[in-house]
């Protein structure tokens, strides 16, 4: 069996000449190379339309074209070289002046010219040579765009680096975080619980103490005297103390816990309003209001998602009303037909409606940067909630502090927030409230994040 030989595929010649006589004898001359397919013309618009038709490697146009008076060699080459940019273009001329061989070399690409008459064996190896060049040409181009195309994935992949890479950190990020957390958890468990053997034995001596009065009032007879509302106020205050570190012990022990669970949303969000207490401007100078339902459907969630959500949340309406005069927050807890989610009102300066969308993206923030010096602190407006302990003063230098503590920020609070709804197929938005003009952040959960009974 003999090899297939494979056929080699013709380049193909284009030549323009007005004198019968000559283009015969050009395009014999050419066609003795017998890879090429030689074309003739004698009149330029059939060239022309030739061209817009079929690829050509190499053109020969003659400098002067009588029969075609309004166009010349070179105005035929410059049509042609916007038609096909690639082909070798080639000058034919039986005489031609310096001044206008110089005038056609300057106005093309012209790869050689011709002066006639010229030797076959000339004419075939300039031919060939121009052929050459087409083909060197059509190879650069091709590199070129594949070299374009290939940088332009390698830009593609880039980008995506780049975004996987802030993917990472942010992934980096929340569980250094979340290990932060239960590193403070643990030592959080471990305070309360060397706390309350102490505090029971206070307790314990309180009722003690308290028995021991009253029977040696009973014993001698007297009536019963002031030590009894103080003795009952040290009583009271002592069991705050004591449930308060039975709800931190149990709010550490939720937030270790990386499984979703049945969660009650309006106490969860209730138990997390009294941890976030510990900032003073919420404790002393924040009127809070609350609409919680007394009976819901439970959540399917993680104790430390919600808290996440919350807490961002509150901290940006605190931020926001720390120039607010009665500054206000409002907590309303619904359970809908589909969903199951809470709405955060304040009375702040709210939310621009351009920026909106934009707030949700990260590293984006609105809030100024804070600043050492007092004198950049703004005139804040007097806190009119005496503090428990202490002078309205100190309370006011609470609020400054507090500023220039919170008053800047990453732009990664309300983007994490977004991250985790979408692990619930939840959502955010934020509108005018209705109570008060500021800022309302609603958050929703579908009714499949919901579980009406332990499973």
């Amino acid at each position: 069996m003999q090899p297939v030989q494979r056929k080699t595929e013709q380049e193909e010649i284009l030549v323009l000449d007005n004198e019968a006589q000559v283009l015969r004898g050009l395009v014999g001359n050419l066609r003795m190379n017998k890879t090429w397919n030689v074309h003739g013309f004698s009149h330029a618009q059939e060239a022309l339309d030739f061209l817009k038709q079929h690829p050509v490697g190499l053109m020969l146009v003659d400098f002067k074209l009588e029969n075609t008076p309004h166009l010349t060699g070179i105005e035929v080459l410059e049509q042609a070289k916007q038609i096909q940019p690639l082909a070798t273009q080639i000058m034919i001329s039986g005489r031609v002046e310096k001044a206008d061989a110089v005038k056609a070399i300057n106005r093309l690409d012209l790869y050689y010219l011709i002066l006639k008459p010229c030797l076959p064996e000339d004419l075939l190896d300039i031919a060939a040579k121009g052929l050459e060049r087409h083909r060197l040409q059509k190879t650069a181009k091709r590199y070129l765009e594949e070299l374009e195309e290939s940088n332009a994935k390698l830009r593609e992949t880039e980008r995506d680096l780049r975004e996987a890479n802030k993917h990472l950190r942010l992934t980096q990020e929340d569980l250094l975080r979340q290990q932060k957390q239960a590193a403070i958890g643990a030592l959080v468990q471990g305070i309360c619980h060397n706390l309350n053997t102490p505090l029971g034995l206070i307790l314990g001596h309180i009722e003690q103490l308290c028995d021991s009065l009253e029977q040696f009032e009973e014993e001698r007879g007297f009536p019963p005297i002031a030590w009894r509302p103080s003795m009952r106020t040290i009583h009271e205050a002592m069991n705050r103390i004591q449930a308060l570190i039975e709800n931190l012990i149990s709010k550490s022990r939720m937030e270790q816990d990386p499984e979703r669970r049945p969660l009650n949303l309006a106490e969860a969000l209730q138990q997390e309003l009294t941890f976030l207490q510990a900032d003073p401007f919420l404790r002393h100078c924040v009127q809070v209001s609350l609409d919680l339902p007394k009976e819901m459907p439970s959540i399917r969630a993680n104790y430390v998602d919600i808290s996440q959500i919350f807490g961002n949340l509150v901290r940006n309406a605190l931020d926001a009303m720390i120039e607010t005069p009665e500054p206000k927050l409002h907590l309303r807890v619904f359970a809908e037909a589909r969903y199951i989610g809470f709405e955060l009102h304040d009375n702040g300066p709210g939310v621009p409606i351009a920026l909106r969308e934009r707030i949700f993206d990260p590293f984006f923030t609105t809030k100024r940067l804070a600043t050492e010096s007092t004198s950049k602190t703004p005139n804040l407006p007097p806190i009119t909630t005496q503090r428990e302990a202490g002078s309205p003063d100190a309370a006011q230098n609470d609020r400054e502090q507090m500023w220039k503590r919170n008053m800047s920020g990453a732009g990664l609070g309300l983007y994490s927030v977004t991250q985790i709804l979408q692990s619930y197929q939840g959502d955010i938005k934020v509108t005018t409230s209705e109570r008060w003009g500021g800022a309302c952040f609603c958050v929703r959960f579908p009714l499949q994040s919901a579980a009406n009974k332990d499973t």
